[in-house]
């Protein structure tokens, strides 16, 4: 914000800008909540299958 405050950028695109980098923001904030589980990978080969699933 005070790189904004001191640039020659009009005050409409420093509203502008701010609210973009506050979505960017928004929106890492979210994958780093994301909890990692099995269905965010894809198998390649099986292994083996057990009782607790597949290897």
């Amino acid at each position: 914000e005070k790189k904004l405050a001191d640039s020659e950028v009009s005050e409409e695109e420093q509203n502008n800008l701010l609210q973009y980098f506050e979505k960017k923001e928004r929106e890492y904030m979210r994958l780093q909540r994301h909890k990692m589980g099995a269905d965010d990978f894809e198998p390649l080969t099986m292994i083996g299958k057990g009782a607790f699933g597949e290897v």
